[in-house]
């Protein structure tokens, strides 16, 4: 029986002390005061790859190539997006690498939404014009090219709806001078022929 009441003794003891240390650390946690500091960044970085033969604009500058800009926090950048004579702009994405979507522009600008990140990327791309060159082709088409004949020199109308041909004399007909010789040789026949008979 005293075997019995001494664990009971025990056990009480033990669960007692555990309690009052439970509440010592507790005091002592609440008692601190943890601070916590970080330093939030004034402007984020975008990364602009422009194809050649265009051109970006943004905060008042033009950029070419392949650039690191700076863009200030929580702005909403206006990119002006332009290609040279010849050339047009055929696809702009933005967003954040690896996941970029295509951009529809509006008078050759489009407003990013407020810049909260590192890692935006606006990427243009940029290709020959071909109703550009179209119009180059058609304007030489319609035109006189000279060429350089084995007989002379003809004017050809490339348009193809007539063609001049202007002669030289080397191109006049070879029959014409074998007629012209028979015709002399005959009328010298007559005459020695004429000679020789007065002659008799």
């Amino acid at each position: 029986m005293n075997g019995k009441k001494l664990l009971a003794g025990i056990s009480i003891f033990c669960l007692a002390f555990s309690m009052i240390l439970s509440l010592s650390v507790h005091a002592q946690e609440s008692g601190n005061t943890t601070v916590i500091k970080t330093t939030v960044p004034s402007s984020h970085t975008v990364l602009l790859e422009i194809g050649e033969h265009g051109s970006v604009m943004a905060d008042g500058k033009t950029y070419t190539g392949t650039q690191t800009i700076q863009v200030e926090r929580l702005k909403e950048e206006t990119y002006t997006i332009q290609a040279e004579k010849g050339w047009k702009v055929t696809e702009v994405t933005y967003g954040p690498e690896g996941q970029a979507a295509q951009v529809i522009l509006e008078d050759s600008s489009f407003t990013a939404p407020s810049v909260n990140q590192n890692g935006n990327v606006l990427t243009v791309a940029v290709e020959k014009d071909s109703a550009d060159a179209d119009q180059d082709t058609a304007g030489t088409s319609g035109g006189k090219t000279p060429q350089n004949t084995s007989g002379g020199q003809t004017l050809q109308d490339t348009s193809g709806s007539k063609t001049d041909s202007v002669k030289t004399g080397d191109e006049i007909n070879p029959g014409f001078f074998i007629e012209i010789m028979a015709v002399s040789i005959l009328i010298a026949s007559g005459c020695i022929i004429a000679a020789r008979k007065r002659k008799e």
